[in-house]
């Protein structure tokens, strides 16, 4: 159990260095209905009042290299191509 916990903590450890790139990881509480003690936010803010708000394009790349389990997100990958489209 010893060598699986080394993992998974340096599994977590990895994976936390590359969304501290995008985002700020604010830990909560635990929640009684069960949702994720986690919250994420993208450190690029939008300005105010505006309907479209593309990634910087140095965030969009580091967006899409973020090592998830099974691939990178449908969603992650749109959000990151709006960027190109400035």
């Amino acid at each position: 159990a010893t060598a699986e916990m080394q993992a998974a903590e340096a599994s977590e450890k990895s994976l936390r260095a590359a969304l501290d790139k995008v985002f700020t990881v604010e830990r909560t509480g635990d929640k009684a209905d069960g949702g994720f003690p986690v919250r994420l936010d993208y450190k690029a803010s939008c300005p105010k009042f505006r309907a479209l708000c593309p990634l910087p394009l140095d965030d969009a790349k580091k967006l899409v290299e973020i090592p998830v389990p099974g691939g990178v997100p449908e969603s992650c990958k749109r959000y990151a191509a709006q960027s190109k489209l400035r």
